[in-house]
């Protein structure tokens, strides 16, 4: 019994350690500009296109965070280490669609993520 606990907890740590940003090469982009609609009716998924750079060519796009506190929708883009592919042509402003689908009516408040202090901030006005 003693030893399967201890397995385990080291197969817990093991996993949490894989998946933390630190250790898998995932890193947030600097999204610069919002395409989003200003509103729509209840059951239609917001659907959204971030533009973003990245730092360096060797980079591409992992996948979208989302994370809600009511009303207010707060995304970050991640991306990831890229394949070397020497006939790839890479570039550092990117682009890429999400999608977001609300529960209720009222207005979302999209906090598109910046930089560390600052927000794209994007209201969207869901109808019934």
């Amino acid at each position: 019994m003693h030893t399967k606990l201890i397995s385990l907890l080291f197969a817990f740590i093991l996993l949490h350690t894989a998946c933390s940003d630190n250790q898998s090469g995932f890193s947030p982009a600097c999204i610069k500009s919002v395409n989003i609609p200003y509103s729509i009716k209840l059951g239609q998924p917001v659907t959204f296109e971030v533009n973003y750079s990245i730092d360096t060519v060797t980079r591409q796009f992992s996948h979208f965070h989302i994370r809600q506190n009511d009303k207010d929708i707060y995304i970050k883009v991640y991306t990831k280490s890229a394949e070397n592919d020497p006939g790839a042509d890479m570039f550092t402003q990117l682009s890429n669609t999400g999608s977001f689908s609300p529960s209720s009516t009222g207005k979302y408040i999209f906090h598109f993520w910046h930089t560390e202090s600052s927000n794209i901030e994007a209201k969207v006005l869901i109808n019934p």
